[in-house]
């Protein structure tokens, strides 16, 4: 136990820290603005980790992470791992191309649809993403929920705004 002798806290003056509350359902054009390349917990496998920042609408400059697991023991987590970085490099129009640094991915616009859904380990709420090239219309699937309704980027009209440059 420690005594704080002088120290008073006020939760109510401090601010949340960022990337510890969940997007909500949803469209968003985001990109990948880092990357790394880590070691497990258990030092048996190693992960990719993904901080994106979102582009536009509502939520503008927050930031999420996402974690995939692309060497374990676990055959099932390669590949749900294995699918999202083939979905990540087909978004970015990247696939194809030799795949040896994630610094190719950083800066490159793409749509996610951010779900809901339980942790394994905690059964808390977590974030899940599925992630698009902007161009692409995001096709509607068995996960997804009304609450799923798109908010996906307007398209310009000659009266309207102007075109993001992520827009063609």
């Amino acid at each position: 136990m420690a005594e704080l002798h002088g120290f008073e806290f006020n939760p109510d003056a401090v601010t949340d820290r960022p990337g510890k509350t969940l997007l909500p359902v949803g469209e968003y054009v985001v990109e990948i603005t880092d990357s790394d390349f880590k070691d497990t917990k258990n030092g048996l496998g190693k992960y990719i980790n993904f901080e994106f920042t979102v582009l536009d609408g509502e939520y503008v400059g927050r930031k999420f992470y996402e974690n995939l697991n692309v060497v374990n023991k676990n055959d099932k987590t390669v590949e749900i791992a294995n699918r999202a970085l083939k979905d990540i490099l087909r978004a970015t129009n990247t696939l194809g191309k030799p795949f040896k640094n994630t610094a190719m991915l950083h800066n490159i616009p793409m749509k996610v649809r951010a779900t809901m859904g339980k942790r394994s380990d905690n059964g808390e709420d977590e974030n899940r993403f599925r992630f698009f090239a902007v161009n692409e219309s995001v096709p509607s699937d068995a996960s997804a929920t009304p609450a799923t309704a798109a908010r996906a980027v307007p398209a310009a009209s000659d009266n309207g705004p102007k075109k993001k440059p992520w827009e063609k």
